[in-house]
């Protein structure tokens, strides 16, 4: 019997317009937020090869929390595979260094996390991705 994930779980929801895997997907991530304001970095990471949604992983890097929790920030880079391992998709968004656009906004409290990104992926894809997490 293995251990539990540490660290809090994340509920995430994404909404995808355009592109060949347009839909919405949902998926729940024991372990799978990160905050580490001593560093200003916010990660939410999950992966499940066999998701039967067909949203595989996401592995999300708020490079700037502090910023967005003042306001929003496009200090992140989002890594995202829908479609099933080995094929589907993957977008990667870094607004940054030129990958896509977007806007990450993040709330927090002492006993939850909210995080919302806008972005449009390099191929032209439309993004809305929302994530929960639990501190309890």
């Amino acid at each position: 019997m293995s251990a539990p994930p540490a660290g809090p779980s994340a509920e995430i929801e994404i909404d995808i317009t355009g592109g060949p895997h347009a839909g919405s997907y949902r998926a729940v991530a024991p372990g799978g937020c990160d905050s580490k304001p001593a560093q200003n970095k916010f990660t939410v990471t999950y992966a499940d090869d066999a998701a039967p949604t067909g949203f595989v992983a996401l592995h999300l890097v708020l490079r700037d929390a502090a910023m967005a929790l003042q306001d929003e920030s496009d200090d992140f880079v989002a890594e995202i595979s829908l479609g099933g391992a080995g094929a589907g998709i993957s977008y990667t968004i870094d607004p940054l260094n030129g990958a896509g656009g977007g806007r990450v906004f993040l709330e927090t409290s002492p006993f939850d996390a909210a995080l919302d990104l806008s972005a449009n992926a390099p191929d032209g894809a439309q993004l809305e991705l929302s994530v929960l997490c639990d501190f309890s």
